[in-house]
C-alpha cells in the first residue's frame, strides 16, 4: 500500500516474497522517457514486477530534441512567450507591436514589410528585466522597409533586421530607427542598415532625454549620417558604417556619427568607404570642398544650446573622411539650463 519517488536510484528492502508493484516513469522538463529494462519490463508505459528476489529495473531517459523551425512562405511576425512559445501570428510587424508586452518578442520570417509606407510605431514599454524584443529570423532577408519608431517607449530591443528606406523624405525625424523623445533603455543589435536618404539610426535631437542607449555590432551602408546620438549614457561599439552619399537636398552634411549630451561612448566602430563622386553634385569632376558635401567622422557643435561633455572616442578606425573630430564650441546658456563651455571633458585614444 505504500509508494516510493525514486531519483537517479533508489532500494527498497524488506518486501514480502510475491509482492507486486507497479513503477511509473515521469520526465523532468526538458527530457523524455526512452523504456524500461530489467525485471521483465520493456516498453515505455507502466511496468509491473512480481518480486520474488532481489530486482533491478533502469528507466532510461533522454533530452528532448526540439525539431528545427521550419520558415514560413509569405510575410509572418509570430508573438513568442517569455518561454519561446507562439502565441499568435500575423502579417504585419504593426499588428504585433500593437500586442506584444513585456517579456514578450516579435519574431520576424525573412519577406518584404512595408507596413502600409510607415514606420513600425512601438506602442508599449517594456521593463528593466523584460524587454520587448524585435528579432528578424534572418539579417539578410527579414527586410522592414521603413524602419522603426520608438514613439516614447522603454525597454525595447531591435536585433537581427534588415533595416532600410525606400522612401526619400528627409528631416530629423525620418532616421531608418528613430529614437523618440523620452524613450529610453533601447537596444538596437545586429543589424543591416542600407540605402537610406537620411539617418541611420538616430534619436530626438531636441531635448537630449533619450537615456541609457545601447547601439552595437550593426553594419550600416549607404546612409546620408550614420548615427547621431543625442542624450546621456550611450555606448556605441563595434558598428561599421560605410560609404555616405549626398541626398537629393543640399542641407545636410554627410557624417559618420554626431554626438550632444553627456557620458557618450564610442568604442571600436569602423567608418569608411565614401567616394567622393558620392557627396558631390553630378557633374563634379573631382572633390572640390566649395561644392561637396564634407564628410566627418565623429562632430559636435554649440549651436542652440546644443552641448556634449564627458565623451569617450576609444579605438576606432575612422577613414574617407573630410575631417576627423570636429569639436565645435560656444559659451552660453546650454539646452540642460546651466551656463558654460558646450563642449568639455572628451577624451580621445587608441
Amino acid at each position: 500500500g505504500g509508494s516510493i519517488s525514486c531519483g537517479s536510484t533508489c532500494t527498497q528492502s524488506s518486501i514480502t516474497s510475491g509482492t507486486t508493484i507497479t513503477l511509473t516513469a515521469s520526465p523532468a522538463s526538458g527530457s523524455t522517457f526512452s523504456g524500461w529494462s530489467g525485471g521483465g519490463c520493456s516498453g515505455t508505459g507502466s511496468c509491473t514486477v512480481t518480486l520474488t528476489a532481489n530486482t533491478t529495473v533502469t528507466a532510461s531517459f533522454a533530452v528532448a530534441v526540439t525539431p528545427p523551425v521550419t520558415p514560413p512562405t509569405g510575410n509572418r511576425v509570430d508573438r513568442l512567450n517569455s518561454f519561446g512559445s507562439v502565441i499568435d501570428s500575423f502579417s504585419t510587424i504593426q499588428a504585433c507591436a500593437n500586442v506584444v508586452l513585456a517579456g514578450q518578442t516579435c519574431l520576424i520570417y525573412p519577406g518584404n514589410y512595408d507596413e502600409g509606407g510607415a514606420k513600425v510605431r512601438i506602442v508599449s514599454s517594456g521593463t528593466a528585466v523584460s524587454k520587448i524584443t524585435f528579432r528578424g529570423v534572418s539579417r539578410e532577408t527579414s527586410q522592414v522597409l521603413h524602419g522603426f519608431l520608438t514613439n516614447g517607449q522603454d525597454y525595447i530591443r531591435i536585433e537581427n533586421l534588415n533595416i532600410t528606406k525606400t522612401d526619400t523624405r528627409e528631416g530629423w525625424n525620418e532616421a531608418a530607427v528613430y529614437i523618440s523623445s523620452q524613450s529610453n533603455n533601447i537596444d538596437i543589435v545586429n543589424n543591416y542598415f542600407h540605402d537610406i536618404a537620411n539617418v541611420g539610426i538616430m534619436s530626438s535631437y531636441t531635448d537630449y532625454s533619450n537615456n541609457n542607449i545601447y547601439i552595437a555590432n550593426n553594419t550600416i551602408y549607404k546612409v546620408q549620417q550614420g548615427i547621431g546620438a543625442y542624450g546621456s549614457n550611450w555606448l556605441i561599439e563595434n558598428n561599421e558604417i560605410n560609404r555616405l552619399f549626398r541626398t537629393p537636398s543640399t542641407g545636410w552634411g554627410e557624417d559618420y556619427a554626431r554626438f550632444f549630451g553627456s557620458n557618450i561612448t564610442f568604442r571600436n566602430n569602423y567608418f569608411h568607404g565614401t567616394l567622393w563622386q558620392d557627396v558631390c553634385p553630378p557633374g563634379t569632376p573631382s572633390y572640390n570642398s566649395a561644392t561637396c558635401q564634407h564628410i566627418d567622422g565623429f562632430q559636435t557643435f554649440g549651436l542652440n544650446g546644443g552641448y556634449a561633455r564627458n565623451i569617450i572616442i576609444d579605438g576606432n578606425i575612422v577613414q574617407s573622411f573630410g575631417e576627423g573630430i570636429i569639436l565645435e564650441g560656444n559659451q552660453g546658456l546650454l539646452k540642460d539650463g546651466t551656463t558654460g563651455y558646450s563642449c568639455t571633458d572628451v577624451l580621445i585614444k587608441n
